[in-house]
């Protein structure tokens, strides 16, 4: 969600209602989770345009992977990810795109860091994703250091409205990124 999303449904309430609103948001991908600590940035209250958070949560092994064969599988979540975007569907655009109604933002950047589970071994870390256009960058780093997996997402949205004779590079573009943004990590 862009700034003002956040402080419009943040800023006015109280931290347990705030925990409450993401605790409900974050439970849409795993039940019997824990919010641990949920806090803004002294820009909550401001109109500057960059807003930072930062959440703790914890989550039951058994609410979060799948069974596949002899690998244990869960999806790896991003707060901002890039599920589907309509304008990709189409095979010829004619009209330019006004890619801020589909992303919402200038630019994210996240970094998330996972404490592995006990008794699970990741079976490879997750490659680096770097993709760069005239409109558009994305990368995501994964490290793993012991039990800890680290990944830091970024994306920034160049332009606006990128002009249909992009449309192929666009769509290739956001094709990649919604796939990089579904990764998978397997454990035995």
């Amino acid at each position: 969600a862009d700034g003002g999303d956040m402080r419009s449904s943040y800023r006015d309430i109280g931290q347990e209602a705030r925990n409450k609103e993401l605790k409900e948001s974050l439970s849409s991908e795993y039940s019997n989770l824990k919010l641990e600590n949920f806090t803004f940035d002294e820009n909550l209250k401001t109109t500057g345009d960059t807003l930072s958070y930062s959440y703790t949560y914890s989550v039951s092994t058994n609410s979060v992977f799948q069974e596949l064969a002899d690998f244990s599988v869960m999806k790896f979540i991003w707060g901002d990810e890039v599920t589907r975007l309509d304008f990709i569907s189409e095979d010829v655009r004619k009209y330019p795109i006004e890619i801020y109604y589909n992303l919402d933002l200038d630019s994210i950047l996240e970094t998330i860091t996972m404490t592995l589970p006990t008794g699970k071994t990741l079976v490879q870390v997750p490659p680096n994703v770097a993709l760069k256009t005239d409109f558009a960058q994305y990368n995501v780093d994964f490290k793993l250091t012991g039990n800890v997996l680290t990944a830091t997402r970024k994306m920034i949205s160049k332009k606006d409205i990128i002009p249909a004779t992009e449309f192929n590079a666009t769509k290739e573009f956001f094709e990649k990124v919604i796939k990089s943004d579904k990764t998978q990590l397997a454990f035995k």
